[in-house]
């Protein structure tokens, strides 16, 4: 086994390299399969170590649920929206002092691990904007469809506030989901971060001793 592991290890990237590559690289862009395996496999790992999840028997939940037509239920979500003609509320949250460069910066991070998320009802949020602080959803809608953030149907919610545990990075230390208003580059990029770390705890070589070299016997 530890030698399958050294062979494995010379053909792969070293994880400094990975971390550097996941900080910088627009991941879905080149390869969303890939990047739906490993949200979905992240989701999993860290309700398994948190002992966490918002699945029960009356509703279950899988994530590699399929719809009728055999399409994924549960797919990848763009926090930052992907797509031209990006709305001016979000041009101001990621370039508030130079409204011109936000396209730029949108292709620069919005394929980063830091913006995406999972959810069902990715049609349903689109370019919405993230919080709507002025017009807040209520504990007595059963519908509200103003922002990404508090997305609700049914009287549950199911755009950002999901219980995911990779939702749990969205806001930051000591900020709550319900308390946060705004999402910018800073936070693309401190999620980007978070992401990294975890996906070395989970996807790091086990280590494998190195095998000595064996003196010729001629």
């Amino acid at each position: 086994m530890h030698t399958l592991v050294l062979a494995l290890k010379k053909m792969s990237a070293d994880d400094e390299t990975l971390g550097k590559e996941i900080l910088k690289r627009p991941i879905y862009d080149q390869n969303a399969k890939t990047t739906r395996f490993v949200l979905i496999d992240l989701e999993l790992g860290l309700q398994q170590r948190n002992h966490a999840s918002f699945s029960t028997k009356a509703r279950p939940l899988d994530l590699d649920d399929r719809l009728d037509n055999g399409k994924p239920r549960w797919t990848i979500e763009h926090i930052l929206p992907e797509g031209k003609n990006l709305p001016e509320y979000w041009k101001k949250q990621i370039s508030p002092n130079n409204l011109s460069a936000a396209g730029e910066l949108q292709t620069e991070y919005m394929h980063r691990f830091g913006n995406l998320t999972l959810t069902p009802y990715n049609e349903n949020l689109q370019q919405k904007p993230f919080a709507v602080p002025e017009h807040p959803v209520s504990d007595n809608d059963a519908h509200y469809d103003l922002s990404k953030r508090d997305y609700k149907d049914n009287g549950e919610f199911v755009g950002i506030r999901l219980p995911l545990q990779i939702n749990a990075s969205i806001p930051e230390e000591g900020e709550s989901i319900e308390d946060k208003e705004s999402w910018t580059i800073d936070d693309i990029k401190r999620r980007s971060e978070w992401f990294r770390d975890e996906m070395l705890k989970r996807y790091r070589f086990p280590d494998a001793p190195e095998v000595p070299d064996v003196p010729d016997a001629n």
